[in-house]
C-alpha cells in the first residue's frame, strides 16, 4: 500500500510544524519535500517507507503513525542494489538534514 501524494503532503505539513517554523511553508520544508522527491526519482519509492512485511500486519492508520515517527528521527537509507553517485548521496544527505 503506497502512501498517497495527498498523505505525503500532510506528513510534509507535518514535518514543517515540528520544525517550530513560523506559519506558512519556509525554506526547510521546501528543501525537505525537495529530497523526498528526489529520492523517489532515484530509487522509486519514498524514503520512509516500512518493509512490506511490517506493512501488511499494521493498519493504514498505524503506518501513517510509524512513517512520521521515521520522518521526525530522520530515519531513511540508500537501497543496497541501487548504485548512485555520491554527489546524489550528499544532496540526499543535505536535503533531509534538520534545518
Amino acid at each position: 500500500d503506497i502512501i498517497s501524494h495527498d498523505t505525503l503532503m500532510n506528513l510534509t505539513h507535518q514535518k514543517q510544524q515540528q520544525s517550530n517554523q513560523p506559519k506558512g511553508h519556509g525554506q526547510p520544508a521546501d528543501l525537505w519535500s525537495t529530497g523526498c522527491l528526489f529520492y523517489a526519482m532515484l530509487f522509486g519509492k519514498y524514503p520512509f517507507n516500512h518493509s512490506q512485511q511490517q506493512q501488511t500486519k499494521q493498519t493504514r492508520e498505524e503506518r501513517i503513525q510509524a512513517t512520521i515517527q521515521l520522518i521526525l528521527q530522520n530515519k531513511w537509507s540508500i537501497p543496497p542494489n541501487v548504485q548512485v553517485s555520491q554527489e546524489a548521496v550528499t544532496l540526499l544527505q543535505q536535503q533531509q538534514t534538520k534545518q
